[in-house]
């Protein structure tokens, strides 16, 4: 679960005790508004009424949805969306070589490893492997966009996910997120990440990307963007062919990505899909780059990451008893799949729903490699569950010391968003 559930958890028990008091205390010291400071207490009401908000926006939503009866309809929707989106996270930078160096090769028998370094923005390095199966390419390709694990790429579920693309016949990228893995924008002075918790870098990094007009998603999916750029410069990729996967913080940025870029022909986001009346009624607003400025009342929801990309093939992978609530998953499923079959590609989208808590399960796996060779294979077969081999995760780096920083010349987010700050004042 991310770092500001237990904040956001504690802020709406507190409110609903707060709601339930009907009059006021007889002894003020008993007062349930006694614990809490006068900006406290009216950030309380402000919320309370910022999550009646959230149905009517959503109902207005859903209204709109209904007139789109026809492909132009549906593709000026997309494009609508799309475009609020990329203004939303401030944009996109203009795309800089990627100086790809391949620093180690892992001889992993039915398959290898490649452990790679190349550059999202100049100075700013990407640390990632790249499973690759034996045999003749070009082969298809899947970006896997790893959760919120403080190991990223070289997590057990990450591993798997690699070892079973590969072991089907498909390339898997899969890369360090900021502020995970090896890619941590703070160390301490031993040269380690300073903070346990890997959201805690993503919310310091949003607050100061908001200053200045970004957030910490425009960041996450210029990194996966690169991702699709670093694959289609391979030679033994088909450029054609891409798809993108991951669960949790992974699944978010697989939603976002396959949502604007359109190179993701085939896509399967895990353990996130839901719709945000569900969180809101549940757990509440999550990671930093998890909420877009503005999005609910501008009507865009987390199916319309499904809808942006229809009818491109698109798998939703879900636990029931995840803590990203299941029925909101199944309305988001319902409205991607009206759309999809408005546009005559009901097969496109699907859904697997596994027994248990938040994480990618071993049917999921099975699934979700399925669902990959299926579109980007054209194979379509039952897929067993893979049993993959794990490595020790100080196998798979990619840089000297551990950490990106430590290369010469690296430059963090924080960097990066004073030099815009720098630009802006200008």
């Amino acid at each position: 679960m991310t770092a500001c559930h237990d904040t956001f958890l504690s802020f709406a028990l507190l409110a609903t005790c707060l709601a339930a008091s009907s009059t006021p205390a007889a002894d003020h010291d008993a007062s349930p508004w006694n614990c809490l400071h006068e900006n406290e207490r009216s950030s309380a009401v402000l919320y309370r009424a910022l999550q009646r908000e959230v149905p009517r926006f959503s109902a207005r939503r859903k209204m709109v949805l209904e007139r789109l009866r026809t492909p132009q309809a549906i593709a000026e929707y997309q494009d609508r969306l799309r475009g609020f989106f990329i203004e939303r996270i401030g944009g996109f930078p203009r795309r800089t070589p990627l100086h790809p160096r391949l620093v180690r090769v892992i001889d992993a028998g039915a398959y290898r490893i490649e452990c790679v370094l190349y550059e999202s923005r100049p100075g700013h390095h990407v640390t990632a492997n790249v499973y690759v199966p034996r045999g003749q390419g070009p082969f298809p390709a899947v970006v896997v966009a790893s959760g919120h694990s403080r190991s990223a790429k070289a997590a057990e579920y990450n591993q798997r996910f690699g070892g079973a693309l590969a072991g089907h016949g498909m390339i898997a990228l899969c890369y360090d997120p900021i502020g995970q893995g090896e890619r941590s924008q703070i160390l301490d002075d031993e040269g380690q990440p300073r903070f346990r918790s890997t959201t805690t870098e993503h919310f310091l990094i949003g607050v100061g990307s908001l200053l200045v007009g970004r957030n910490t998603a425009s960041y996450r999916i210029w990194d996966a963007i690169r991702a699709i750029d670093y694959l289609c410069q391979r030679n033994d990729v088909d450029r054609r062919r891409i798809g993108m996967t991951g669960c949790s913080g992974g699944g978010t940025l697989t939603a976002y990505t396959m949502a604007l870029d359109q190179r993701v022909r085939c896509a399967a986001p895990a353990c996130y899909i839901t719709t945000f009346e569900r969180l809101i009624a549940t757990i509440g607003p999550q990671d930093t780059e998890q909420n877009i400025y503005g999005q609910i009342a501008f009507g865009m929801d987390q199916p319309d990451y499904l809808l942006m990309r229809a009818p491109r093939p698109t798998l939703i992978a879900a636990t029931t008893e995840d803590f990203f609530d299941i029925a909101g998953t199944w309305d988001a499923m319902r409205q991607a799949k009206r759309i999809y079959t408005r546009l005559g590609r009901p097969e496109a989208v699907a859904i697997v729903e596994a027994d248990g808590k938040h994480g990618v399960k071993p049917v999921s796996l099975a699934a979700i490699t399925q669902w990959m060779r299926r579109w980007l294979r054209e194979e379509d077969r039952h897929v067993g569950v893979p049993t993959v081999p794990l490595r020790d995760p100080r196998e798979l780096q990619c840089t000297p010391k551990g950490q990106v920083l430590k290369l010469p010349g690296e430059k963090s987010v924080f960097q990066l968003n004073r030099e815009y700050a720098q630009l802006l004042a200008a």
